[in-house]
């Protein structure tokens, strides 16, 4: 992974149901100490593994609803210390809250807030919120309420990331309205720094083909995955063409994200040089030197 410098996202450590769906038979049968050294164990082993090539971390994913962690121990702080534990031994991923009907439908925003403002209070190494976005079936997503819950969960000044992002409808043009409606809606707001699609391919989907941006066998693009190109590629990316012939500094607003500038002379590239743009301005020097050694600048 590390050579291909793939961004990757671990979901995730523990999952604290109180039955062995998620949780091993082999936990569940332990006692309160066994459960604790397992739990440490674990963590050692997954940092043995992952160091270096991870860059988050879902520590113990859906808390609000699962506590098996919390009751076994009979501590109703024990996964602070599987984050602090974890932050400790691999200081570098970034370490997520992860949880459910918190945008979509809204049942649980209260409590995340409350939950994300305790871990930060507690320091235990929390970087961000992760907002699962699964929408109910065949109904159309409410922009406003989608904006005014993600004003609720921006108010603990923790970055969001939407980790799972589908909408269901049988229409591929409606289904491609639905998902400009959620992504516009999340992608515009100044608190979510990522979005993350819970699948694309339809007769694989999680959620049945009627979520899907691409379908069939023919692994055809669909009306939604061809809108959703068009934002990622197009209306959201920052295209720019200047002529050095016309001023060797110049300023671009543009998304935020990498960027490849190519210095061409006579339609051929000169020159490949690669950048980021974040929410701080950012300055970056090109240097070209033509045939005759002379060197020009473009900012």
């Amino acid at each position: 992974l590390s050579s291909f410098s793939i961004p990757v996202r671990g979901h995730n450590i523990f999952w604290g149901s109180k039955d062995n769906k998620y949780t091993p038979d082999t936990v569940m049968k332990m006692n309160a100490n066994e459960l604790k050294n397992a739990v440490d164990e674990r963590i050692r082993y997954i940092v043995s593994q992952t160091k270096g090539l991870v860059d988050h971390w879902d520590v113990s994913n859906e808390m609000l609803h699962n506590h098996y962690f919390e009751e076994k121990t009979g501590d109703p702080y024990y996964s602070h210390h599987m984050y602090k534990y974890l932050h400790q031994l691999d200081p570098k991923p970034k370490l997520f809250l992860n949880d459910y009907n918190i945008i979509p439908q809204g049942t649980f925003t209260s409590a995340f807030v409350s939950q994300a403002n305790e871990y930060k209070k507690a320091n235990v190494g929390v970087y961000g919120l992760g907002v699962q976005c699964h929408f109910p079936e065949y109904e159309k997503p409410d922009a406003t309420l989608i904006k005014k819950r993600l004003d609720q969960m921006a108010t603990t000044g923790l970055p969001l990331w939407v980790t799972e992002l589908d909408v269901v409808v049988a229409d591929e043009n409606t289904r491609a309205d639905w998902y400009d409606i959620t992504l516009r809606s999340l992608f515009s707001h100044p608190a979510v720094e990522g979005i993350i699609l819970w699948d694309f391919y339809g007769p694989q989907h999680w959620r049945g083909p009627n979520a899907g941006l691409v379908s069939g066998p023919d692994y055809r693009v669909n009306a939604a995955g061809k809108h959703y190109l068009d934002l990622i590629y197009q209306e959201w990316s920052t295209h720019v063409i200047h002529d050095l012939g016309n001023g060797k500094i110049f300023s671009v607003r543009g998304f935020h994200g990498d960027y490849e500038v190519i210095v061409k002379y006579k339609g051929s590239p000169i020159k490949d040089q690669k950048f980021t743009l974040t929410k701080s301005d950012t300055h970056v020097d090109v240097t070209v030197t033509d045939i005759h050694g002379k060197i020009c600048y473009s900012h």
